[in-house]
């Protein structure tokens, strides 16, 4: 296993998919850094999108329809992280408070299982920043499986990886937290009652009185 984070060129990604990382992250070697400080206001607010939108519309779109591009990201570890920051990340700010938030959910789904799969998470391929937003990008699904995957399976050998940081281990901590309320949710209702509205099904009372005493963040993500 190596010893420190493997940090790929930009030039050995694809020019889009190192703009969408440096935009979400900043620099190869900020990402590396033991304290590195999680960009919390930008990865789950709102005050980005419309930057988002104008800056990375386009190419959500385009890469959203364009398999072949997408393979071609695909090519690294950090390529397909790029696929799920774009498509899983960026596509919730371009689009929310609409059904097309969750457009490209499995699809993202299918590669971060890949990686977790593949052990990016622990042989160097990734920072532990990076590795978050694979467990992020579990936690969107609706599929109880994946969420066993990332709370039992990602978390535990990240958390004990000889590449986390004391520092990123803490921040990792907060992302393990708010995977389990996730997965509690899904377990508990099999979906995530805070879409129904946008995707057109309905709710069951219990749902409604539920999501009435409860004002997560993540709910709130789904709004206006």
């Amino acid at each position: 296993m190596a010893l420190t984070p493997t940090l790929n060129a930009a030039g050995d990604l694809p020019a889009d998919a190192a703009a969408v990382l440096e935009f979400w992250y900043g620099s190869l070697a900020e990402r590396a850094d033991p304290a590195y400080a999680h960009r919390y206001a930008l990865w789950f607010g709102r005050d980005a999108d419309e930057d988002i939108r104008a800056r990375f519309g386009a190419l959500v779109e385009r890469l959203g329809a364009d398999a072949a591009e997408r393979s071609r990201w695909c090519a690294s570890a950090r390529g397909a992280l790029a696929v799920i920051i774009a498509l899983d990340q960026l596509n919730r700010n371009i689009h929310r408070a609409t059904a097309r938030m969750f457009a490209h959910d499995e699809l993202c789904l299918e590669i971060a299982r890949a990686l977790v799969r593949d052990g990016a998470h622990v042989d160097g391929s990734l920072t532990p920043p990076e590795c978050a937003h694979m467990s992020v990008c579990l936690s969107h699904s609706e599929d109880e499986a994946d969420h066993k995957l990332n709370v039992e399976t990602l978390f535990p050998q990240l958390l004990h990886s000889p590449l986390v940081a004391p520092a990123q281990r803490e921040h990792l901590r907060g992302h393990l937290h708010m995977a389990r309320v996730h997965c509690d949710e899904v377990s508990r209702w099999k979906r995530f009652p805070h879409r129904n509205a946008l995707l057109g099904r309905e709710s069951s009372a219990e749902e409604l009185a539920w999501l009435a005493a409860r004002d997560y963040g993540y709910h709130r993500q789904t709004r206006k």
